[in-house]
C-alpha cells in the first residue's frame, strides 16, 4: 500500500509505470511463476549497469492505476502458489520511467540446502524416498564463492558469476549499483520440530 501511495502522490505526467512479476530459479534456469506451464525465461548476465536481463517473454502484470494494488497482491499470491519447494524464487517490481529508465525492487526468497540428516528423517516417516529436490548448492556456493571475492578485493572478471541465475540476479548489488537488504527468516518444515 505505501508502494502504491506513494505513487499516486507522485502526481504529474511521469509517474512511472508499474509491473510486478515472479520468477523461479531452479538449477541453471529461470521459469516463469505466473503461467501454469511454468515456462523457461532467458536470464542474462551484461558487463555493465544494469548487470542483468530478464527475456522479454517473462509474463509481467502491469500494477498501477485503479486496482494497481490488488494486482499486485494477485501476482504475488499467484507466485507463490506456484512456487516449488526447494527453488529460490523472485518477487520483482519493476518502475518503467518516462524517460526510458528502469528501476526494480526484487524480492528474493533463498531456498537453503537439506541436510541429509533430515532427508534421512523424512525418508522413514513417510516409508519411501522423499520427491527430488532442486541441488541448489552448487547455486548458493557460486553466491558465497562471489561475496568472498568481494571481501577480499577480488572478482574483477563478470564471468565469475555465470555459475549461477541466483548469483547473476544479486550482481547489481555486489557490484554496488543496488541495493541490498538481507533479511533472514527461519522457516521450520514439520520435520524438524522433532530436531529442537
Amino acid at each position: 500500500e505505501l508502494l502504491v501511495g506513494g505513487l499516486e502522490a507522485y502526481g504529474g505526467t511521469t509517474v512511472p509505470v508499474v509491473e510486478a512479476s515472479f520468477f523461479e530459479l531452479h538449477n541453471d534456469a529461470v521459469r516463469d511463476l505466473l503461467p501454469k506451464t511454468y515456462p523457461e525465461v532467458e536470464l542474462r548476465e551484461l558487463a555493465d549497469v544494469p548487470f542483468c536481463m530478464l527475456g522479454s517473454d517473462l509474463t509481467v502484470h502491469r500494477c498501477d492505476g485503479a486496482g494497481g494494488f490488488n494486482r499486485l497482491l494477485d501476482t504475488y499470491f499467484t507466485g507463490l502458489e506456484h512456487r516449488r519447494k526447494g527453488a529460490h524464487t523472485c518477487f520483482q517490481v519493476a518502475f518503467l520511467h518516462s524517460d526510458g529508465r528502469q528501476s526494480f525492487l526484487r524480492f528474493v526468497e533463498m531456498a537453503w540446502p537439506r541436510t541429509q540428516a533430515t532427508r534421512a528423517a523424512v525418508m522413514e516417516m513417510n516409508g519411501s524416498r522423499p520427491p527430488p529436490e532442486a541441488p541448489q548448492g552448487a547455486a548458493l556456493a557460486t553466491v558465497e564463492g562471489v561475496l568472498q571475492s568481494k571481501l577480499t578485493g577480488g572478482l574483477h572478471a563478470w564471468a565469475d558469476y555465470g555459475g549461477s541465475p541466483l548469483a547473476v540476479l544479486l550482481k547489481p548489488c555486489f557490484e554496488g549499483s543496488s541495493l541490498l537488504f538481507f533479511v533472514h527468516c527461519l522457516r521450520l518444515e514439520h520435520i524438524q520440530l522433532q530436531c529442537l
